[in-house]
């Protein structure tokens, strides 16, 4: 789960991929939810 949502953040912007670090919080958990929804 994790090496897939590590995965995508590479994939981002590095600004992007510091502000999803930072957000980590209940953003970060429903984020990590919808991308594992999406991988399926």
């Amino acid at each position: 789960m994790l090496a897939a949502w590590r995965k995508y953040l590479i994939s981002m912007n590095r600004e992007t991929n510091h502000i999803a670090i930072w957000g980590t919080g209940a953003k970060g958990v429903t984020f990590a939810n919808m991308l594992i929804m999406s991988e399926g």
